[in-house]
């Protein structure tokens, strides 16, 4: 197999190598006379076929080189032979893909990949460099490779994309980024080599494309960008306001369905009507059956109309009510308290207040309204009534009592006010009559001593006279003594004790 092997090492194959079913190698072309050592542990693609008798191809570390492994079962008459290997080095590849793709290639292989010890061989060193695009790789140096080219793209593109290419590097991930130099663009693809067995990145493929017409096209991108970048800020608005509206719509339905809840657990019966002559029902909360003892269907469904519990009278108020709302154009209407009788014939005082719903044209459609017993408020508004008009009662009752006594306090107070007057009279009196007594008496005793004459008589009289005249003037004062349109007046305090004591 030497000639054969002579002729397909021109084509960049590296290695031709079989190897037994137990892992150890049989023969290496490149090295005829290494054999027998056992790979077990080293080449996972030899373990691989040697067991599953399975071909595998992908990128694979030996003992000193790495490269592109095809390593495929032979058999015999149906029985497994051996493990055969046909390996491409890393430098082929690369010069392939520039003579076949015209593309300027870098073939970059991590340097966890190499032993430390190759760093110090000189032949490894005048091989492998580090790379322009990360230190962290080992790029494979052949003779078509340009120093000054590569110190070009180091400056005009990878430095300006060092930290964009180190973090996708750090990520495994195939990537391209594009560079403008003068009239075309370099577009850099980084295409991740992985490990056949780990399936983890071990070497990276980098392939520079010069590329005029990319600019045009970056141009277009760049406009069509633009474009779709509106319509779709223009469409994620339009979904956004659907979205807010749908939104805001669930909100209302959840607000509306807990507010009719509500309505379900408490003592409010809420009632939708179509404005129509039987007043339909539309909705009515679950708890109208305990107001009027008829069931929700029993409305809905048009078995009992609202108006038939309405007793006559209060129906005609009613009505009355609502016309004078409609002539108003109110939008609220609050009901009088009336009366409805339930199914079991009780009697109820509800109190209701109607909502007026309008199309767009501004027409009554429906009336929105809840009811709420007032049975008991009415039967304490009526009690209390009752209580007001016997107070009414008991309190002109008391009233007139109390009247009654105090006229005959004001009589009392009058009659001892004149018991106090007469006495106060006969105080007045009784020294004036005692002065006349005296006088009387001793007019005798002047008689026979001769003392009574013309002169004497008429000075007897003027003075009994003035007497006289001051008993009447004190009856004159007392009588007068408790009315009020008396004039204060000026009086000689020397004048009045000496009248008070004439006598």
């Amino acid at each position: 197999m030497k000639k054969q092997y002579s002729e397909i090492r021109k084509r960049g194959v590296l290695q031709m190598q079989f190897v037994l079913p137990d892992n150890v190698s049989f023969l290496r072309m490149h090295k005829p006379d290494r054999y027998g050592d056992d790979l077990t542990g080293i080449r996972y693609t030899f373990e691989y076929v040697n067991k599953t008798h399975k071909a595998i191809a992908g990128f694979e570390q030996g003992r000193i080189a790495h490269g592109f492994r095809n390593v495929f079962p032979l058999f015999e008459g149906g029985k497994y032979i051996c493990a055969y290997e046909i390996s491409f080095s890393s430098e082929s590849f690369q010069n392939r893909l520039a003579k076949v793709n015209r593309l300027y290639t870098h073939f970059l292989v991590n340097k966890k990949v190499f032993d430390v010890k190759w760093y110090k061989d000189k032949e490894f060193l005048a091989h492998y460099k580090t790379s322009i695009e990360s230190d962290d790789y080992m790029f494979v140096y052949t003779k078509g490779v340009r120093p000054q080219y590569l110190q070009y793209l180091k400056e005009n593109i990878i430095q300006k994309h060092q930290q964009e290419i180190k973090e996708n590097m750090q990520k495994c991930k195939a990537f391209s980024l594009y560079q403008k130099t003068g009239k075309s663009v370099e577009v850099v693809s980084f295409l991740p080599v992985k490990n056949v067995k780990s399936k983890q990145t071990v070497a990276y493929l980098v392939l520079y494309a010069d590329n005029s017409n990319i600019q045009s096209i970056l141009y277009n991108f760049k406009l069509i960008s633009l474009i779709l970048l509106l319509g779709l800020f223009l469409l994620v608005y339009l979904f956004y306001l659907q979205f807010i509206r749908k939104k805001a719509l669930k909100e209302t339905a959840q607000e509306q369905q807990k507010l009719l809840e509500l309505f379900d657990k408490g003592d409010i019966a809420l009632f939708r009507w179509q404005n129509d002559i039987h007043w339909s029902v539309e909705y009515v909360s679950n708890n109208v059956a305990s107001l009027t003892g008829y069931t929700k269907e029993a409305f809905v469904n048009g078995e009992i109309e609202y108006p038939d519990l309405i007793d006559a009278e209060d129906l005609q108020n009613a009505l009355h009510e609502l016309t004078e709302a409609f002539e108003k154009n109110l939008d609220i209407l609050k009901h009088q308290p009336y009366q409805i009788t339930t199914k079991d014939k009780t009697k109820k005082w509800v109190e209701q207040t109607t909502l007026f719903i309008r199309d767009k044209k501004g027409r009554i459609t429906h009336f929105l309204g809840y009811l709420i017993d007032v049975s008991k408020r009415q039967k304490l508004e009526t009690q209390l009534q009752q209580l007001n008009e016997h107070l009414i009662e008991e309190i002109e009752k008391r009233t007139n009592e109390i009247l009654q006594k105090d006229k005959m306090l004001q009589e009392q107070a009058k009659l001892a006010a004149m018991g106090e007057m007469v006495g106060a009279i006969a105080h007045q009196w009784r020294q004036p009559l005692n002065s006349l007594n005296i006088n009387i008496q001793n007019l005798d005793d002047d008689y026979e001593e001769g003392l009574i004459d013309k002169e004497f008589i008429d000075e007897f009289i003027d003075k009994q006279t003035q007497t006289i005249n001051f008993m009447s003037q004190t009856i004159d004062d007392f009588r007068n003594f408790f009315r009020v349109d008396k004039v204060k007046q000026d009086f000689w305090v020397k004048q009045a004790l000496k009248t008070l004591f004439l006598w």
